[in-house]
């Protein structure tokens, strides 16, 4: 349950992607999803246009979501993601991760949004200890909230969407006693996350494995055009049947890719282990828009020997029975993730 009051409404948690921006709303005094579209974008950029941030609005609005106050992702194109050194006795971890980061991207400390945790997998006998740190300066950042700011929504948080995969999937990695993996298989990249008992302790953007980079591969080596390389990827996939079976062409550059990744992300959990002296992922969990590509999560569990699930909010949280068709995609998970925190919890009086 979420603390925000009785019939009040979570912040709206927005995620950016170069497709599709996605938006959810939790109900508090259920727990429950209230509130969730997943909106296409008007041209695939980085950042979206004042006229997609106005149409978002009403887009939000008729689709039942209130309140102005929303939580951002972090720009994930201009994230920094390091792993520090630190001695134990230091004082502040996340001041001395901010002077350290300043120095080396010659800035100003005040120049970044930036947040610093202590890994616990990462505990050694001695004096030092390791600290994870996502940071982005407000050069990169600024732009995406003024655009919505200036639609008179309130942006109450800037958050890195590791951290947000993290918080929506708390249920399934929290009590594991070794590491869970997160693929945010996405078009412009597959970003692998690793958590240890809910907390973010490895991020890698694989570039190469985005969705997009396949999509242009089925293009170009089949010859087709754009709306036939969504079919593949969205309603054919690697499953077959009598009905439907991607042609033997197709299929190999479906493949090729998977297996491609796999061996990026296999190479991922064995530098961890070392790093971090922590076992092989006992999951590995899949969202964004990969997850829906039919057969891949099946075969990405055979190809790299870890259990894999696709996850969507239904599996995560009650969604309501006659909408949870519009609620059960796994691009969504980020944005969910956003709408749960606590800590920039939306005011009974917003929900009105």
């Amino acid at each position: 349950m979420f603390g925000f009051g009785k019939n009040s409404r979570s912040i709206i948690g927005l995620d950016v992607g170069a497709r599709r921006i996605k938006a959810v709303q939790l109900d508090a005094s259920s727990g429950s999803l209230c509130a969730a579209v997943v909106v296409p974008r008007i041209e695939a950029s980085l950042a979206p246009t004042p006229d997609e941030v106005a149409r978002l609005s009403a887009t939000l609005y008729r689709a039942g979501f209130m309140g102005t106050r929303i939580a951002l992702a972090m720009p994930s194109e201009k994230l920094i993601t390091q792993v520090m050194e630190f001695p134990r006795a230091a004082g502040s971890f996340e001041q001395l991760a901010r002077m350290e980061l300043a120095r080396s991207h010659r800035c100003s400390p005040d120049s970044l949004e930036l947040g610093a945790w202590e890994l616990a997998s990462a505990n050694r006998a001695g004096k030092s200890t390791q600290v994870m740190v996502i940071a982005c300066k407000h050069e990169d950042s600024t732009p995406l909230l003024d655009l919505f700011e200036q639609q008179g929504m309130d942006v109450v948080s800037l958050q890195p969407r590791a951290c947000a995969l993290a918080r929506a999937t708390a249920q399934f990695t929290a009590n594991e006693k070794s590491m869970s993996a997160i693929l945010d298989f996405g078009w412009n990249a597959a970003t692998l996350v690793l958590v240890h008992q809910g907390i973010v302790f490895y991020e890698r953007k694989i570039t190469e494995g985005g969705l997009g980079h396949l999509h242009r591969e089925l293009c170009q080596r089949l010859n087709i055009d754009s709306a036939v390389a969504d079919y593949v990827l969205e309603d054919v996939g690697l499953e077959q049947s009598a009905n439907q079976t991607a042609p033997p062409e197709a299929r190999d550059v479906l493949v090729a890719h998977l297996e491609s990744l796999i061996s990026e992300l296999l190479a991922s959990f064995e530098y961890s282990s070392h790093q971090f002296g922590d076992s092989a992922p006992s999951q590995l969990l899949v969202i964004g828009g990969g997850a829906a590509v039919p057969g891949f999560v099946e075969l990405l569990a055979i190809q790299s020997g870890i259990p894999s699930k696709a996850i969507a909010p239904p599996d995560l949280l009650q969604c309501p029975p006659l909408r949870t068709q519009a609620f059960c995609s796994p691009l969504l998970l980020p944005a969910l993730g956003l709408a749960m925190d606590q800590s920039v919890a939306a005011k009974k009086s917003d929900a009105a």
